[in-house]
């Protein structure tokens, strides 16, 4: 399965991109002005899940001004993407109308 072509967090809609790992040296990347996530294609499935997820969260950070540390953004990612995968009927829930 391949990640929405577009994401939008707080209002800002993003591109989202899988490249070639040669392109750029992270696993995910998001760029504020441009509005757009790039994330190494050839990651496992839910290492691609994971690095988007962490690039929304920089998102977040940064729209909200909270100014997390990589550290920060990088455990709450990863505990968010975790606790999101272990509670599929949460994830319904959150997103049914």
């Amino acid at each position: 399965m391949t990640p929405p072509a577009t994401i939008t967090i707080l209002g800002f809609t993003f591109t989202v991109t899988l490249e070639d790992a040669h392109d750029f040296n992270l696993a995910g990347q998001i760029d504020h002005n441009r509005q757009c996530i790039r994330v190494k294609h050839n990651l496992a499935p839910d290492e691609t899940r994971e690095t988007l997820l962490h690039e929304v969260v920089h998102g977040i950070d940064d729209a909200i001004g909270t100014k997390l540390s990589e550290r920060k953004v990088a455990a709450l990612s990863r505990a968010l993407y975790a606790t999101l995968r272990e509670n599929p009927e949460l994830v319904t829930y959150l997103t049914e109308p």
